[in-house]
């Protein structure tokens, strides 16, 4: 059970913010599926998810994910996602709505700062600002009806060997605490939105210090199992 649980934490491990982007994970060094992030409009990521090998026999996922977000501050402005884990399957959408103050899921408003993050959003954030200006900065945090606070801490600068280069990276810890107890929209998620906020999850990226920017590698570590991604040659 706890293998499925981490196998599809895909989405907190890949971000490209123009053209199109793969990464391929793996548990323990053994590939286990593969991520595919378009751009379709500068303030728009839609990622695409997919088991491959043993794992697509035993533990299948197929999922789309779609964030919209203001350029300037990153807050969300649309989050939709459609799920298919197995038999599980699942639809998702919350709207940002600028004269409530919050985000409309359903039937459901939660109110908001204007500039509150999402995983997704946090993750193209730390792409466009640099380390001084991201590092141990608060930052609202929405997960689905549930809010937290999120930061980055800056913990080194390292090499990641990326085909014949070794990039230079900035490596991050990213901690989510929560703010409430309450908040939680659905009964049940995908794996990734159901155990990326979990406490005992240790969550770190590598992101290009120069340049495009682009995250070389990130990993969950999660109930000892870990499960890492790094960007396909480009």
């Amino acid at each position: 059970m706890r293998r499925f649980i981490v196998l599809n934490l895909t989405l907190f491990l890949v971000i490209q913010l123009s053209g199109q982007t793969r990464y391929r994970l793996s548990v323990f060094g053994i590939p286990c599926g593969n991520v595919i992030m378009t751009s379709p409009q500068a303030d728009q990521l839609h990622f695409s998810t997919r088991s491959t090998g043993i794992v697509n026999l035993l533990w299948p996922f197929d999922n789309q994910y779609t964030t919209t977000f203001d350029t300037i501050t990153f807050g969300i402005r649309e989050y939709r996602k459609k799920i298919v884990q197995g038999s599980f399957k699942q639809k998702f959408k919350g709207i940002w709505q600028p004269e409530k103050g919050g985000i409309l899921y359903g039937d459901t408003l939660v109110i908001r700062p204007a500039n509150s993050q999402t995983v997704f959003t946090l993750l193209a954030l730390i792409r466009k600002w640099p380390a001084d200006s991201v590092d141990t900065r608060w930052f609202p945090l929405d997960h689905e009806g549930r809010l937290f606070r999120a930061r980055f801490l800056l913990a080194d600068t390292v090499r990641i060997p990326v085909e014949n280069k070794n990039v230079l990276c900035d490596y991050y810890r990213l901690d989510l605490i929560p703010q409430e107890e309450t908040g939680k929209i659905l009964d049940r998620s995908d794996y990734f939105n159901q155990n990326i906020t979990r406490p005992e999850a240790v969550r770190q990226l590598w992101v290009e210090r120069s340049g495009e920017r682009r995250i070389i590698k990130a990993r969950v570590k999660l109930f000892g199992i870990t499960l890492e991604a790094k960007i396909e040659g480009q």
